[in-house]
């Protein structure tokens, strides 16, 4: 953790004596923090989703893992707006063999389960890559692999109850994903970046979409 100059508050190892990855941190209202990554150290299977929950000197107050047999791991973590957690990643253990996006939603207490999805395509394989919340809702944001091997970006925004608001699939024929996700404060705007492949060129997009 540093402060405002940047300078080093304290610093902290968390891990296995196997391989353990951190992809993403929310703060909490009680000034602590909640990261999420995977596992191969603890758990069910080969990687297991990792969430661990620190407070604000850095002392751990939890750690939890969630998944199957086979790999699942968490990609992205943000506190709601009624102070508890939703979650994204992939799961090859516990809905499609190829791979199924996987949202929980936590309470950051203790790290319990109040409701999880899995698979938001149910015609190929999908993956989160990305989460963020605003205006009583969250969105994720990843890749879709059709039935017939494209792959194309995808943005799936719920409200904290789960229902589904919007679900876009973007591209054409390539390679496509959205790895990141803002939502812009004081509107329903939201904003993307990922990449595309078509034409031969990689190159860096941006998506603004107005939610109702």
């Amino acid at each position: 953790r540093f402060d405002k100059n940047g300078d080093t508050l304290w610093t902290r190892h968390i891990g296995t004596i196997d391989w353990d990855f951190f992809y993403d941190v929310t703060p909490t209202w009680d000034g602590g923090f909640v990261f999420a990554g995977g596992t191969y150290g603890m758990g069910n299977g080969e990687e297991d989703m990792l969430f661990v929950k620190l407070d604000s000197i850095g002392d751990m107050e939890w750690i939890r893992t969630w998944g199957g047999v086979k790999d699942d791991e968490a990609r992205g973590v943000v506190e709601t707006e009624d102070s508890l957690l939703v979650a994204c990643g992939v799961t090859y253990s516990l809905g499609d063999s190829l791979g199924d996006t996987w949202i929980l939603r936590l309470n950051w207490i203790a790290g319990d389960t109040i409701w999880t999805r899995k698979g938001l395509h149910t015609a190929g394989a999908d993956m989160a890559l990305a989460i963020a919340t605003g205006l009583g809702r969250f969105g994720v944001v990843g890749q879709y692999t059709t039935a017939s091997g494209d792959q194309n970006a995808f943005i799936h925004t719920m409200l904290l109850d789960s229902t589904t608001q919007l679900d876009i699939t973007n591209g054409i024929t390539g390679y496509e994903y959205f790895s990141g996700i803002v939502f812009l404060p004081t509107s329903y705007n939201l904003a993307t970046i990922g990449g595309t492949e078509n034409d031969g060129a990689f190159t860096i997009t941006y998506k603004l979409t107005y939610l109702k």
